[in-house]
């Protein structure tokens, strides 16, 4: 990952619409997540990021940290979630498919909803990654919920993806 995916979670984090999560092994953060939840109707919860070091690969923490986001999100009144990785990304995909999630290509889901595959991308911050992993409903009724929930994905959008990239650019000059 480079360094602008952590810029953009901490973003999130730190805009109010998404909620860090650290897994610690003794004092030392091994990894984080953040999560974040779509006002749509049912709510959509999004593991928006997740991140380990190197050096706990393969002991569990990316699970744990999925599942804690979960939790969280029911909390919050989810009850289907999403995120989004890259083709390549073979450990994420393991993952969530270990946990009960579908995944369908962002190209398959424009085959199928040019305007749902569009605020998926907006909604997830999926500007980078081409599979899109889901659970907690059909693939046919998501589509239908992102369709009724326009305005909720764009404003996550303006908020976690938009707005922080805004910022980075005055930097950047």
């Amino acid at each position: 990952m480079g360094w602008w995916h952590g810029y953009y979670a901490k973003e999130a984090a730190s805009s109010g619409v998404g909620t860090w999560l650290c897994a610690r092994l003794d004092s030392r953060v091994v990894g984080v997540a953040v999560a974040l939840a779509i006002p749509s109707r049912p709510k959509i919860g999004v593991v928006y990021y997740v991140a380990i070091s190197r050096d706990v690969e393969g002991r569990g923490v990316g699970k744990a940290l999925v599942l804690s986001v979960e939790e969280l999100l029911e909390a919050r009144g989810c009850s289907v979630f999403m995120a989004s990785t890259s083709s390549d990304n073979d450990r994420s995909r393991r993952l969530f498919k270990s946990l009960g999630y579908r995944e369908v290509s962002l190209y398959e889901l424009a085959e199928i909803d040019e305007r749902a595959a569009e605020l998926v991308v907006m909604g997830l911050c999926a500007f980078e990654d081409e599979v899109v992993l889901y659970k907690g409903m059909e693939l046919r009724e998501l589509l239908a919920v992102i369709h009724r929930s326009e305005g909720a994905f764009r404003h996550v959008w303006r908020v976690a993806c938009f707005e922080p990239w805004r910022r980075l650019r005055r930097r950047l000059r």
